[in-house]
Formats: C-alpha cells, structure tokens, sequence
C-alpha cells in the first residue's frame, strides 16, 4: 500500500472509531412483552404524565432467565412504566401464597419539574400485586415501601398474602418511575406455610393484609 492510499485508510479508520462509540451508546430497543402481558396506564399509582419503555431485555444472553425491563429516558417529565399479567387464582383459594421477584436498577432517580403536574416522581421501582376478590373488589398493594432506586446489584422482593376463598384471579406485576433503567427476573407464585407472616399491605388499609372470605 503506497503512502497515498494508507493516509485514506487511516483517516477512514478514525472517522469510523470516532463514529462507533455514539451507536454503541444507543440502547438496544426492548423487545415486546411475552403474549399475556399487559401495559399499566394512567401514569401508574401518581398519575405520572411522561412514559417509558416496556419490554423483554434482547441484549443478554438466550442461555440465560427471561429479562422484563422498564426504561425512562426522559430527563425533565416524571414518567412511569409498568407491565402486569392476571393469574387465575382459582387454585390458591383459600391459601397463602408468595409472589416473588428478582430486581436489578442502574441509575434510578427521582426527576423534578415544577412546570408540571404532577411536578415530580419520588424515582423508584418495585413490584405490584392486585387481588380481586367479590366482596372486596380490587384491592392492590404497589411495595411503595419497598422501591429500589439508585444503582444495585440483583435484590430479592415479595408479596406473601392470603387469597380469599372467593377469589378468581390477582393481577402480577412490576413498575418503574422516574429516570432509569429496572430489569425484573424470576417472577413466581407459590403457595406458602401459614407460619409465612402476611406482608401484603393496600393503600386504604396499611396495617394487614388479605384476610379469608
């Protein structure tokens, strides 16, 4: 390669480089929810006006768990994402069960704009759980006491509630608010022992959980 020729190949090398690192900052989209699966609206629990992404995680390796994730991207409007799917509780009538997770956040902040309203979002993700009963209606616990935010390594969360002996589905789910990015692994319903202490806690209703029908 004469002199000539090497100066355009380096200079095509550089622009290529300097090229390569914006594209690999992209993120790689989100992949749509497994069939079954629903998109919470609303803005979520403070009727947040920005939205984010939802979606299964395609950047990971297909030997490894099924990676729902949420991410908010918008710097200035409080957003919020959520994704939920109904179970049919017909076999856990009458019985206390857990439902568990797995959540992973990275950067996971609060975002603030007094021009809006609702002028911020507390920044935060965790898991929900809504169990229909027919006395009792919907009654919904959102784990606000127990969000995740910042930047973590993988941490455990779960729900353990009595199922009314009436009841005929609960809804599972997970959200995020805020700016950020959560993943979600592992989700599970299992029936428990009764010795399991109750921490199914509604809005209305801090201090118990589900009781039988």
């Amino acid at each position: 390669m004469n002199r000539m020729l090497l100066v355009i190949a380096l200079i095509a090398t550089t622009a290529y480089a300097a090229d390569g690192p914006v594209a690999a900052d992209q993120p790689t989209p989100l992949a749509p929810l497994p069939e079954g699966w629903g998109l919470m609206g609303a803005g979520g629990p403070h009727h947040l006006p920005g939205k984010c992404e939802v979606g299964l995680e395609t950047s990971t390796s297909a030997d490894g768990p099924q990676l729902f994730s949420i991410r908010c991207t918008e710097p200035d409007t409080p957003s919020f994402g959520g994704a939920y799917k109904v179970v049919d509780s017909e076999r856990y009538q009458g019985k206390r069960v857990r439902v568990s997770g797995w959540l992973k956040v990275t950067e996971v902040e609060a975002v603030v704009n007094p021009e809006m309203r609702p002028a911020s979002s507390a920044g935060g993700a965790a898991l929900m759980l809504v169990v229909v009963s027919q006395p009792g209606g919907q009654r919904r616990d959102w784990m606000s006491d127990r969000t995740i935010k910042g930047s973590t390594a993988w941490e455990y969360r779960d729900f353990v509630v009595d199922v009314p002996r009436d009841s005929r589905r609960f809804h599972v789910g997970f959200w995020m608010e805020g700016r950020g990015q959560v993943w979600v692994r592992d989700l599970q319903v299992e029936p428990v022992s009764r010795q399991v202490p109750v921490n199914f806690h509604t809005d209305d209703d801090p201090g118990f959980g589900l009781t039988l029908k």
